[in-house]
């Protein structure tokens, strides 16, 4: 891995650790493609349904000018290659869409990336820009963040479908989607293969499924274990275990074994913060926005890959 800024934080952690003045980096699940024992993990993937967990003070929006331009460019390229026919229907899913803020995201980019945003209509069918009609569809395991969603979509008026289901098997037909987005969903999962099973039936040959995720290194795991989760309390609970973090080499061979082309090493990139001045962040907690959201700024783009990643794949046609 090459060095930069990231990973020498990591090593200064790790060097804490030598001395005991930090905890020891966990050690890793012995495989971590294989299908892992949830009862073995510290995660809890179950506060999403508790009343406690708040969607808006998750810090998940900052990520989205970063995750969604991401997806857009991708979506972009899908779509000027394909036929007329082709192209009349584009069904869109968030896979682990939470409470929508990622597809609410990918809904307003694709109003404005339109040659003119007055000639994109919503109708019962989802977005019709004159030559296309998008459907977004957000899915998620948790029945409280799909109500979240849909009120939330409700109340901004927007075309987008949510439906409660499990991404080991998701009720979609087979070869019926055209584009995946999924973020921060992939260090989640007790079984990755099983998973990409689910997600591969689905896709239509060449289309695309384009993801973030933590990656698991020293860095990830005091930056976004020790110090966030474990000392400052503002995960708003046990929302990652760092032994299921996942590498890009893991997500490339699990996207392999089931029949997807991981796009080209250029696509694969970093994703990091900003930091908010001082002031801007003191006044934000002291008006309740939540430790993230008060000191973390929007995320960019990077090739810094120590804490999170971004990259892409297509089905290939048999």
């Amino acid at each position: 891995m090459a060095i930069t800024l990231g990973s020498i934080v990591g090593r200064i952690f790790e060097a804490l650790s030598s001395i005991r003045l930090a905890p020891p980096v966990p050690t890793p699940f012995p495989d971590r493609l294989a299908a892992l024992d949830p009862a073995e993990s510290t995660i809890d993937n179950d506060i999403y349904d508790t009343q406690a967990f708040d969607w808006s003070r998750s810090g998940l929006e900052l990520l989205n000018p970063a995750r969604v331009g991401y997806f857009m460019d991708k979506l972009h390229r899908r779509v000027s290659s394909l036929s007329p026919d082709e192209k009349r229907e584009i069904t869109i899913v968030d896979l682990g869409c939470g409470a929508g803020l990622a597809i609410e995201a990918i809904h307003s980019a694709i109003l404005h990336a339109s040659s003119g945003e007055s000639r994109v209509r919503q109708t019962d069918s989802g977005l019709f820009d004159g030559t296309t009609t998008y459907k977004l569809i957000g899915i998620d395991v948790s029945t409280r963040s799909i109500d979240t969603a849909r009120q939330r979509a409700l109340s901004r008026s927007l075309s987008i479908d949510y439906v409660v289901g499990d991404i080991y098997s998701l009720p979609f037909a087979t070869s019926s989607v055209d584009a995946i987005i999924c973020s921060d969903v992939l260090e989640h999962l007790f079984d990755l293969p099983l998973a990409f099973s689910s997600i591969a039936r689905t896709l239509k040959p060449n289309a695309i499924f384009s993801f973030d995720t933590i990656n698991r290194t020293p860095t990830s795991y005091y930056l976004t274990i020790w110090i966030l989760q474990d000392i400052l309390r503002a995960m708003q609970g046990d929302a990652h275990d760092h032994r299921l973090y996942v590498t890009p080499q893991e997500v490339h061979a699990v996207m392999r074994s089931n029949g997807l082309k991981p796009g080209p090493e250029r696509d694969l990139v970093g994703m990091r913060p900003g930091v908010n001045w001082p002031p801007v962040a003191l006044y934000r907690l002291m008006t309740g926005a939540g430790f993230i959201n008060s000191v973390l700024a929007e995320f960019r783009l990077t090739r810094d890959m120590s804490i999170s990643y971004l990259h892409w794949c297509e089905k290939v046609q048999t």
